[in-house]
């Protein structure tokens, strides 16, 4: 199978929470000191995606609340390093060259 493998519970359990994503990634209001802020878009994505079980929260994404209702600070998750399964000795341009002469012989 190709792709991701999810379905629809995901939105239909945290409807109103995408829907203030949404809203607090694309709203800025520099008068205020409000900035654009993708982190919640982002923790549903990563739940939907990826099978994370990030706490998904309205109160979170308020702008000044309460103490009570700030959201816990979280350890930033790494990415990912994306190494390759073996390192070519040679540049990609010299195997390129290499099979191309291989192939003409």
């Amino acid at each position: 199978m190709l792709g991701y493998d999810m379905n629809n519970d995901l939105f239909a359990n945290h409807s109103w929470y995408f829907r203030n994503a949404l809203v607090r990634a694309n709203y800025r209001n520099v008068a205020k000191g409000i900035d654009l802020e993708p982190i919640f878009m982002i923790r549903f994505f990563r739940n939907l995606l990826l099978g994370e079980n990030n706490t998904l929260k309205n109160r979170y994404m308020l702008i000044n609340p309460p103490e009570e209702w700030r959201m816990p600070e979280q350890v930033p998750e790494q990415a990912p390093e994306q190494v390759p399964e073996q390192v070519p000795e040679q540049a990609p341009e010299q195997v390129t060259r290499q099979a191309t002469r291989q192939a003409q012989h």
